[in-house]
């Protein structure tokens, strides 16, 4: 019996790791493949390109630990963007301070985030809606809202030098501010999901809501915390990816949301809720980012990219099915 017993355990264990070894698994293969793979400047320039997404994949995961889902994370990097082009072209030409107008538009993505995250918290704790529905509806309206700011089209060149810095520049001329960004970000979700009242709130009502009520856990806080938390991230993601083109454009992030979804699932979090940990998704988000770069450095069609990244995702799935057989 404990003989049964310990080699659940271990194939628990082995299956909730089983990202970690895959992605050591590729970056070896990917080494004797290649030869610039593990070049310091490749490997910078991977994870910048994955940070963005990454920090959107962070609240994904929390929203998918509380058992909801948001996908409309994708506008809103649209639109934040847009929020901070609009204010520095208009206030610049009024004669108002660059900096200020720059600031001043970021604060205004910011709250517009928060206003999002209560809204989808409100609705889908009120009038128990499909959070699937509902934040597929808030993506039409931010996307709609979006494109009648910049009429259709997008806004170059408006945005003060230091910020697009933030999207361009690298810390010593080594390390892009975006992953630093997206690593401070992981750190901070982090301690608040593992040693905070609110964190351990969220797991339990993605366990099981009505228990988690019955023993006073505040449900619509817990549904606020993880939808506004994501909302904002994916409003600095915005800010981040405007400044790296130098450009607002509604339609950035139109495809983003099944990314971070992507993500955080490759991660180890569950969808059904209570379970994951933001430690996957930073795995996860490494993951994909090294298998995208590895294969562009292979030259692989983009095409066949697609089919890669859906089989590790379906992959991803089944053996979240296993791992939680074991566990039970």
């Amino acid at each position: 019996m404990n003989e049964r017993i310990n080699k659940k355990k271990v194939m628990y264990h082995f299956l909730n790791h089983v990202t970690e070894i895959v992605l050591i698994l590729v970056v070896i293969a990917l080494w004797i493949a290649t030869d610039s793979f593990m070049k310091l400047n490749n490997w910078m320039n991977l994870l910048r390109s994955g940070a963005i997404k990454g920090l959107i994949a962070l609240g994904v995961t929390m929203v998918l630990i509380c058992g909801k889902i948001d996908l409309s994370t994708g506008s809103q990097v649209g639109l934040s963007g847009m929020f901070v082009a609009v204010f520095c072209k208009n206030m610049v030409a009024a004669g108002y301070n660059q900096t200020l107008a720059c600031l001043i538009g970021m604060a205004v993505g910011i709250a517009f985030a928060v206003v999002i995250g209560l809204l989808h918290a409100f609705l889908q704790n009120t009038y128990d809606l499909p959070p699937f529905v509902v934040t597929l509806g808030t993506q039409y309206l931010m996307f709609g809202l979006a494109a009648i700011i910049c009429n259709n089209y997008p806004i170059p060149n408006a945005y003060p030098n230091w910020y697009v810095q933030v999207g361009m520049g690298r810390l010593f001329g080594v390390v892009p501010y975006p992953v630093i960004i997206f690593f401070v970000a992981a750190v901070l979700c982090y301690f608040i999901m593992e040693h905070t009242t609110t964190g351990r709130s969220v797991y339990a009502v993605g366990g099981n809501q009505e228990a988690a009520r019955l023993t006073g856990i505040n449900v619509f806080k817990s549904k606020a915390f993880v939808f506004i938390a994501v909302q904002i991230l994916a409003a600095i993601a915005g800010f981040i990816n405007s400044a790296q083109v130098n450009q607002a454009d509604w339609s950035y992030g139109k495809e983003w949301p099944t990314d971070c979804l992507s993500m955080a699932i490759i991660g180890g979090t569950s969808m059904a809720g209570g379970s994951g940990t933001i430690y996957g998704t930073v795995v996860g988000v490494v993951l994909i980012s090294v298998l995208i770069n590895g294969m562009t450095i292979l030259n692989w069609n983009i095409y066949l990219q697609y089919i890669v990244r859906g089989a590790i995702l379906i992959g991803s799935l089944v053996l979240m099915a296993y791992r939680d057989k074991y566990r039970d």
